[in-house]
């Protein structure tokens, strides 16, 4: 009986403490990675305008493609979180960049900037409220068909 409880008994563990045990920034906002900068949406798109990739800014796009043809930020590069080898893609980007990392809501975007620290990443950017908050701020988004 014990046998059979103990990978439930992991499970939430991991579960529950999961969003609060990661180095990197927790979904609700806190900043616990000192390596994120949040910004609100008006001023990431001010950074954007006035920033180019030649700065050494990455617009990092970790939704599915799916998510990414309905609308997304220019320039952004779509490296899908729930891919499988979301990993491995990530591993083949510049480490010496700083990383704009944005999903829908910011779930996926806390685990990214989790998994690229542990890779040895070091700056990021998080739109607070990520694209539903650019959205709901009006900015422009880049549709593909």
């Amino acid at each position: 009986m014990k046998r059979m409880l103990i990978p439930y008994i992991i499970l939430i563990t991991f579960l529950f403490l999961h969003p609060f045990a990661t180095s990197g920034q927790h979904p609700s906002g806190t900043g616990r990675n000192p390596a994120v900068t949040i910004l609100e949406p008006k001023k990431a798109y001010e950074l954007i305008r006035d920033n180019n990739a030649a700065r050494g800014l990455v617009i990092l796009d970790i939704r599915t493609p799916g998510e990414f043809k309905t609308g997304h930020l220019g320039d952004a590069v779509n490296v899908d979180y729930r891919s499988g080898i979301f990993v491995q893609e990530i591993g083949k980007l510049d480490r010496q960049k700083t990383y704009l990392v944005y999903c829908r809501i910011g779930r996926r975007s806390a685990g990214a900037i989790d998994i690229m620290t542990r890779l040895g990443f070091k700056k990021f950017i998080q739109i607070a409220g990520d694209i539903e908050a650019w959205k709901a701020a009006g900015l422009p988004l880049v549709k593909k068909k």
